[in-house]
């Protein structure tokens, strides 16, 4: 990592294998990334100036890419509101649903209603974005 003795990292989705799960609504990048924002955690391996100096460092990082990008992410963060505002059920995001087990369980599916109030407010914050 920049600026630290940190010579590597560990990306759980790649690196843990089966029985890591992050699509629990309670662990925070998952909030940030269900209202359409980016959102990432770093957990550093020890409590040391090294492990402070790459947290800073993956924050500026994250910071400068969002400056960079910063039209291209609205742009998609608008096109995730739409989908729900329109009700898009698209399937290809089921490989990344999966449970403890590894195993590929999609969306649920029967509980698909969202309130008209909700649908009003969504679209009024997109009109107004536009």
């Amino acid at each position: 990592m920049a600026n630290s003795k940190i010579e590597s990292y560990t990306i759980p989705m790649l690196d843990y294998g089966i029985g890591w799960d992050d699509m629990n609504p309670s662990y925070m990048p998952m909030i940030a990334m269900l209202q359409g924002s980016l959102g990432h955690i770093v957990e550093v391996p020890t409590l040391s100036q090294d492990s402070l100096n790459a947290a800073v460092h993956v924050g500026l990082g994250a910071t400068d890419f969002v400056v960079k990008h910063k039209d291209e992410l609205f742009k998609k963060q608008l096109t995730l509101f739409k989908r729900s505002v329109d009700g898009e059920d698209n399937r290809k995001v089921d490989k990344w649903f999966v449970n403890s087990k590894g195993e590929e369980i999609g969306r649920i599916r029967q509980f698909k209603q969202i309130s008209i109030l909700m649908l009003f407010q969504i679209q009024i914050m997109m009109r107004s974005r536009l």
